[in-house]
């Protein structure tokens, strides 16, 4: 299997371009187009599980989490229902906040941290690599619920307090790990990795909710970016991005006609890897059936 380096190699060779900013433009479109690749299904190679506690009504998941795709009580070795949330709030509204076993999750989209601050508080990232350039931004709300962000250089306390965060990146890759933790440095809310920029957690709602539980929940994970030339792929469709990035760097160099006809070649490659991949796979067979789990028809 081809290495990020060597797709990128091939489309240069393809134009006969040897420049940087091309070189760029071909690495963007590789990930572009292996982004498109990876959203089609729930494939088997971006499947993963996670283990979470849960001891209150929403729960922040792990960094690694975009699509979930079951969840489980292992504590009471059930089956938590995914229902949306407005219905679950509708359906269930003189329960919601009520205390017991979760039967049912909703998921409530991304946040900037895994958990919130449990008070107002100033807020500091630091790194793990002793000392990090660059700086971090915080925004989220205040005691008066008013929206305010905040930038700091990594390392120096924020000036704003603050009770819930929404967003929480930093301006370039670091050296070292950036947690975000509160000015005594006693708790921490969020980590973002060295070539990270921007914290995303997904978060559901339990209903209702629990004293504690094991949550054992499969995932699709999360993939980032090809970034280094060794970097390999997930899926292998080597051959499909070659196609597609080519397709994007004529457009670039404006030779519209032919990125046309590359743009139907790599169409017609696409439609080829998706029925030979979907026809004949059986991923998910062996997951439990929830209409029989809970005796629903």
């Amino acid at each position: 299997m081809k290495t990020f380096g060597d797709i990128a190699g091939e489309v240069l060779r393809f134009a006969n371009r040897t420049d940087l900013d091309k070189e760029t433009v071909v690495k963007e479109a590789i990930n572009r187009r292996y982004k498109e690749i990876l959203q089609f299904y729930n494939w088997p190679e971006l499947l993963q599980e996670t283990t979470v506690t849960a001891t209150t009504e929403t729960v922040g998941l792990p960094q690694s989490v975009a699509k979930i795709i079951k969840v489980y009580d292992r504590t009471n070795n059930r089956v938590v229902m995914p229902l949306p949330d407005q219905d679950l709030t509708e359906r269930y509204i003189k329960d919601i906040g009520s205390a017991g076993n979760p039967q049912y999750y909703s998921r409530l989209g991304n946040r900037g941290v895994l958990t919130q601050p449990s008070a107002a508080t100033a807020l500091v990232a630091v790194t793990d690599a002793g000392s990090d350039s660059g700086t971090y931004r915080v925004r989220g709300y205040d005691a008066n619920g008013l929206l305010v962000e905040d930038e700091k250089t990594i390392g120096t306390v924020t000036d704003r307090i603050f009770t819930s965060v929404l967003h929480f990146s930093k301006s370039v890759p670091t050296s070292g790990v950036i947690s975000l933790k509160d000015n005594t440095e006693a708790s921490t809310y969020a980590r973002l990795a060295r070539e990270e920029k921007v914290a995303r957690y997904a978060v559901i709602r339990l209903h209702p909710i629990p004293t504690s539980v094991s949550l054992h929940i499969t995932h699709s994970t999360r993939v980032s970016d090809l970034d280094d030339d060794e970097d390999d792929l997930l899926l292998d469709c080597e051959h499909i991005l070659v196609i597609g990035a080519f397709s994007d760097l004529l457009r670039n160099l404006r030779q519209f006609a032919q990125a046309e006809a590359e743009e139907l070649r790599y169409q017609t490659l696409l439609e080829g890897f998706l029925r030979d991949r979907l026809g004949s796979d059986s991923t998910w067979a062996f997951m439990p059936d929830m209409n029989k789990r809970t005796e629903r028809v």
